[in-house]
């Protein structure tokens, strides 16, 4: 019994050794843009298609703290504007966000331009956006058990330019939307080699949809 429990334990090391050198070997993607849970207040983090959506003037800003108190923990400041033009047949709007968790901080700077076709009783938006990204690491005050390993070498303001492009479609009390805010897969720490130069953004595909109902006394 002792010699199979023996056997059964070197068994166990050997595969959770494979595993760990399965994942160490394979290419690395990982998520850099920040995640919001009030996309209904602020579609335009998701969509390009929604800019001068409101017609009128409209601004949002967001701050959001996660695990508060826990050291790394995500913080997430954004600003937007957007707004209607030329008798709302075009919207423009503008968005800036900081994002911070662990070691990493991420500034992101974006411009949006949507084109409106009205039908009778509905509006298809068609959005663009275009911007970049500066992604910066500063892991000077991590207890590292190898300082000198090129995976954790200090990012400086990597400067990432990337775009999207958004589908934003309404009519009378619901909403259909359809984007992609970052096409290209950009190489995050380019400079570095190994493994770090292998690490991408991500790309994301969203569709979403809802209905507003009015509610009163009946």
């Amino acid at each position: 019994s002792s010699i199979k429990g023996a056997n059964m334990s070197q068994l166990s090391k050997k595969i959770f050794l494979l595993t760990l050198f399965g994942a160490s070997v394979a290419p690395s993607h990982a998520q850099q843009y920040p995640v919001f849970s009030q996309y209904y207040f602020n579609e335009l983090v998701i969509n390009p298609g929604y800019a001068g959506s409101h017609v009128q003037l409209s601004a949002t800003g967001m701050y959001r703290n996660q695990w508060v108190n826990f050291p790394g923990a995500p913080k997430t400041y954004n600003f937007s504007a957007h707004t209607s033009l030329l008798k709302n047949k075009v919207g423009v709007g503008i968005m800036f966000d900081h994002d911070e968790i662990g070691s990493y901080k991420n500034n992101h700077l974006y411009g949006y331009y949507a084109y409106k076709l009205h039908f009778t009783d509905a509006t298809l938006s068609m959005g663009l956006q275009a911007g970049f990204n500066l992604l910066g690491a500063d892991f000077s005050s991590l207890d590292l058990q190898n300082p000198g390993d090129a995976a954790f070498f200090n990012l400086t303001n990597e400067f990432k330019p990337n775009f999207g492009a958004g589908l934003f479609y309404t009519k009378k009390n619901y909403f259909l939307g359809l984007s992609v805010p970052f096409i290209l897969n950009n190489k995050i720490a380019s400079s570095l080699a190994g493994l770090a130069a292998e690490i991408k953004e991500a790309r994301y595909y969203f569709l979403r949809g809802g209905i507003v109902l009015p509610l009163d006394r009946s």
